[in-house]
């Protein structure tokens, strides 16, 4: 099971976390148990990361989030904003 809290578009804290597969100031991508987690934003950090309790906090301007199935990569206008 996976939870995201998200503050203002400013704050994620995500819980189910097992693995960060993608991160850079624009993009994330989480691994969850059964999916992907993407997340789109500016100036974009990991404040904390605790993949043996599955948590992780991260902190700048969150402009989006998508689930994607695992094994799926993102085409066409969600490729776009993941690159």
């Amino acid at each position: 099971m996976n939870n995201i809290k998200i503050e203002n578009n400013a704050v994620a804290e995500i819980n189910g976390v097992k693995e960060v597969v993608e991160f850079d100031d624009k993009n994330i991508v989480l691994l969850l148990d059964e999916y992907k987690l993407l997340i789109n934003g500016e100036k974009l950090n990991m404040e904390s990361l605790d993949t043996a309790n599955g948590k992780a906090v991260f902190k700048g301007l969150i402009l989006s989030v998508k689930y994607m199935k695992k094994g799926v990569k993102p085409s066409g206008f969600i490729k776009k904003l993941f690159k």
